[in-house]
């Protein structure tokens, strides 16, 4: 029961702050005397709180029902029968008090209300001897080392949900110390019922006159000496507590001070009443630029955590009216007996109302979803309304600062009121300092704590520092140094002069070839950047992107021939020759200086265009073109262990120059075109941020890295998780799919979608995937395409059957990337599908947009949906550039979320915006509509496919069946 109790007290109040528990004899006799704020509550309370098995005195009216009878004597109450409840039954209750002090005397707990019934007053009523009469006989039976421990219980408002509760629970006092020396039974029985009382209004907030409870809060918050709880709410009874005794304490010393404040608290909060406010309001107490900070603040965080409060509103708003009603209903004695109603009323209320919404679910979803539903749902109706507490202070605020924004006048006059009556407390605070109790220290916050930010700060710095460090030693421990500088060169000692004339002939003019292909090329990268700076290069376009491609590889394969040479000739000095030593030397040379130069420019050219460095960077496998070229080209460039041996041939062609002449080596063909190369390339000295700038490099690879894999992974989990299972699998049936194979041909455009998949809820609009058909190997064979570069090389796989045992005929991109895939696995599993004909597309331009399709198989499903990048394909992105060249077919780009895209349902969008034209682009062949509620998929005309443009994604109840 102890559990029990402990859930149904942290569920119904948050937080529930004890203090001073280890005053509490955990063996031995022990009566807990505890104030009665809350019926039902309190023994629950008190026995949390004591850590040992308590037995409480109850009022017998509790008793008279059977069932809740035998459930009280279960737990250990005893029933205690009042004068108030039936005067005929005085000696029952003796015999209850009986019973309880033959239970202390063998070393029991018991708790006791001494003020006989609850109340909402904060005050300790008037107590009742009986727990001055249960000590006297419980000492009398032998208990004579009896504790009398008081338990003050405090609410902040026990009417509300998630209200907090403080328990402050006094040192222990020996009865035996007071019934000593007492004259008379009756004397023993008042100076222990004063104790108790004595003790009893130490421990809770107490005053001496009830009226003034009104003005406790406003007292609270004038009180110079005490803090602003904020979010604390015990803090703020902790503070209260010590106003109430300041209180009291004035009321018998000085009554005339604390009715002349009471006078003028009055007539403020009257003046207040007169404009909304109150005491507390942050108008008057918050001012200038630091109250409009806290009002934006609490407003932004109210924006975040829509989706839970809506989901806890929902969920939760039906049984709450329900609840409530009910209580309303109820006859109450007071805030007493409020929470308890609650309580009672609400837990078989919601059970049943959770578990009718269990049913309903879980015979619609997969039971995996109703689990979740009704498992989340009651933490994010918590969440709800303490969000709907703030966002109801935090408009009252905001209608507070609107109202007095053209009444500065009379906000100035009440802050000065207010500031005056601040003053008056603070005199009588400051004379009452001397003998008031120590301030309670205010719970700080975790972000409040004065280590809180540093450790914020220093982790953040071990963090971003130990994440630089490894990325640091990621790039010096990569070696950047150029692999013909490391391999082993030839030696040529061996070697006959005849042999080495003709290789060294033929290699320079091996070598000025490459000199013409590389100026070639900078005048092809330079009109690349004019039009990417003109506007006329579109990296989403696969024409432009192949145009790139191409001279990455003339790239390449010009380095591949300079880097062949200069590992050639690296070891001239082994040539016995002089003329033939001096020939291989300038070789060597000329093919470094002009591998050093065109990188140099190449680098230079799209240093500030980061999208052409991203794209020269993206790689191409069906180019044969790595990735990370851009940024490995600019590594190489800034390695010492390349250019220190660069600046060394250098200098020494500076001084072989005399020699060069003297061979006639410096005016004829080649040779004059290599010097004047030498002659003209000069390195750079070495970047002192080089290290530095790759190892920033790194670390944002490392980052997008990782954020791109989080991103797949997340997307993966999502697209994969279905929350309904069609028992009469999907709507689109076998005859569907015949009929669609009877109206396809190659380059048609396919859409489908499959309902009740969780990644719907996510995707911007109805339809879900996109595919190309390419038709069957007979059909594209009779294209003339089997043996295209791009399709040979996939044709074997491409003939083969599928895993459900049919013909390939469809590629398209899917988490697994871009494959082959049948007409049964694509349009087989959806509920709805749709076959759109590029209507001007000559037979040229499909065989072109069939052959480009072949061209990215095997490439990898892009998570971010970002069209780009050509290395990675979404579906549509595969479509988009697979017709990129076609003059008769384009698909404007929309931008979702920063990124230009384009979402499966933008391809209907373009149907319906071309089909009133004279030339539409596209043509309706087929469409599949799963939406209705039947079960299969019926044939929608042209207006029933361009209705889906405004279907939403989620249609997870739009097909009821």
């Amino acid at each position: 029961m102890t559990r029990f109790g402990r859930f149904v007290v942290w569920f119904y109040y948050s937080p529930v702050r004890i203090i001073g528990r280890d005053h509490i004899p955990q063996s031995g006799p022990l009566l807990l005397v505890a104030n009665h704020a809350n019926s039902l509550f309190d023994p629950v309370l008190v026995g949390l709180t004591a850590k040992r098995r308590v037995c409480f005195l109850s009022k017998a009216p509790l008793f008279q029902s059977p069932f809740l009878a035998r459930f009280m004597l279960w737990i250990g109450m005893i029933p205690v029968y009042r004068r108030q409840d039936d005067p005929g039954k005085a000696k029952c209750r003796l015999h209850s008090l009986a019973v309880a002090a033959e239970s202390l005397s063998t070393g029991s707990a018991i708790g006791i209300f001494p003020e006989g019934k609850s109340h909402d007053q904060r005050t300790l009523t008037d107590i009742f001897g009986s727990a001055a009469r249960l000590v006297q006989q419980a000492v009398d039976a032998g208990a004579t080392d009896l504790k009398i421990v008081p338990v003050g219980i405090n609410f902040y408002d026990k009417r509300l949900f998630r209200s907090a509760v403080w328990i402050e629970v006094g040192p222990a006092f020996d009865a035996t110390s007071i019934i000593v020396g007492t004259q008379s039974i009756a004397d023993e029985r008042r100076a222990l019922t004063a104790e108790i009382a004595k003790h009893l209004r130490e421990a809770i907030i107490h005053l001496d006159d009830h009226k003034l409870e009104p003005f406790l809060e406003d007292l609270e918050i004038l009180d110079p000496a005490t803090e602003s709880p904020g979010m604390e709410k015990v803090f703020s009874l902790q503070q209260r507590k010590n106003v109430a005794d300041g209180l009291n304490y004035f009321r018998k010393i000085q009554p005339s001070k604390v009715e002349s404040v009471g006078r003028a608290l009055v007539v403020h909060r009257l003046r207040l009443r007169d404009y909304e406010l109150r005491v507390g309001s942050d108008i008057l107490n918050v001012r200038g630029v630091r109250r409009l900070t806290t009002l934006l603040r609490r407003s932004i965080w109210l924006t975040f955590g829509l989706i839970p409060v809506v989901s806890g509103v929902l969920q939760n708003i039906l049984p709450l009216a329900v609840e409530r009603l009910i209580v309303r209903i109820i006859p109450q004695t007071g805030a007493t007996t409020v929470a308890l109603s609650r309580l009672v009323v609400a837990f078989p209320v919601f059970l049943l109302w959770y578990a009718f919404t269990w049913w309903l679910m879980v015979g619609y979803f997969l039971p995996w979803v109703a689990w979740f539903w009704v498992l989340l749902t009651p933490f994010a109706g918590l969440f709800a309304l303490r969000y709907l507490r703030n966002l109801r202070g935090l408009a009252r605020d905001w209608l507070t600062e609107l109202r007095m924004l053209f009444r500065r006048d009379a906000l100035k006059s009440l802050r000065a009121t207010q500031e005056r009556l601040r003053q008056r407390l603070g005199s009588l605070s400051k004379d009452y300092s001397a003998i008031r109790a120590p301030l309670p220290i205010k719970p700080l916050r975790l972000h409040e704590r004065k280590g809180f930010r540093l450790a914020i700060v220093t982790g953040l710095f071990v963090l971003i520092a130990g994440s630089f460090l490894i990325c640091a030693v990621r790039v010096g421990f990569r070696d950047y140094a150029l692999d013909a500088l490391i391999r082993p060169a030839p030696d040529y000692q061996k070697t006959d002069v005849a042999s080495l004339e003709a290789q060294i002939s033929a290699d320079e003019r091996r070598l000025s070839q490459v000199i013409d292909s590389m100026a070639t090329l900078d005048k092809n990268v330079l009109l690349i950047k004019a039009d990417i700076d003109a506007g006329r290069f579109s990296f989403l376009n696969d024409s432009d992107n192949d145009h790139v491609s191409r001279q990455l590889l003339t790239y390449l394969n010009c380095r591949r021939e300079l880097l062949e040479l200069i590992l050639r000739y690296r070891a001239h000095r082994t040539i016995a020759d002089s003329d033939l030593r001096l020939r291989a030397s300038l070789v060597d040379l000329t093919a470094g200086c002009t591998l050093y130069r065109h990188s140099s420019r190449l680098v230079a050219i799209f240093r500030e265009s980061p999208d052409a460095r991203r794209k020269l960077n993206e790689g191409e496998p069906s180019w044969g073109i790595p990735s990370g070229i851009y940024d490995n080209i600019s590594a190489n460039l800034l390695e010492e262990a390349n250019l220190t041996p660069f600046r060394t041939a250098l200098a020494e062609h500076r001084e072989l120059e005399v020699l060069y002449e003297a061979a006639n080596l410096g005016e004829t063909s080649p040779q004059a075109v290599f010097h004047r190369i030498i002659h003209k390339t000069s390195v750079a000295p070495p970047a002192a941020s080089g290290f530095l700038g790759r190892t920033f490099h790194e670390a944002s690879e490392l980052r997008a890295r990782a954020l791109y894999h989080g991103q797949s992974a997340v997307s993966r989990a999502v697209g994969n998780t279905r929350v309904r299972e069609r028992s009469d699998g999907p709507r689109v049936h076998p005859e569907h799919i015949e009929k669609i194979r009877y109206l396809v041909k190659p380059g048609d455009i396919l859409l489908e979608r499959q309902d009740w998949f969780l990644s719907r809820a996510f995707m911007p609009g109805y339809w879900a995937h996109a595919a190309l058909y390419i038709g069957t190997p007979e059909e594209v064979e009779a294209l003339g395409l089997a043996t295209h570069p791009w399709v040979a090389p996939h044709w074997e796989e491409f003939k083969r059957l599928g895993a459900d045992g049919h013909q390939q005929a469809i590629i398209e991109a899917v988490p697994e990337g871009v494959r082959f895939t049948t007409l049964e696995h694509c349009l087989g599993v959806a509920d709805s599908a749709a076959v759109l004909r590029p209507a001007l597309n000559t037979e040229s331009d499909i065989s072109e947009a069939i052959t480009r399709a072949f061209h990215h198989l095997g490439k990898s499903y892009d998570f971010e949906f970002d069209f780009f990048s050509a290395d990675k394909l979404v579906c549509t992105e595969l479509v988009v550039r697979a017709y990129a060249e076609c003059p008769h077919l384009d698909f404007p780009l929309v931008n979702v979320m920063g990124r230009q895209t384009l979402p499966p349902t933008e391809i209907a969008r373009k149907f319906s915006s071309d089909r009133r034209q004279l030339d539409p682009q596209l043509e309706l062949l087929i469409f599949l509509d799963g939406h209705a509620h039947q079960e299969q998929a019926a044939e929608g005309d042209a207006d029933a496919f361009v209705s889906t443009i405004d279907r939403p994604g989620m249609t997870w109840f739009n097909s009821l069946n």
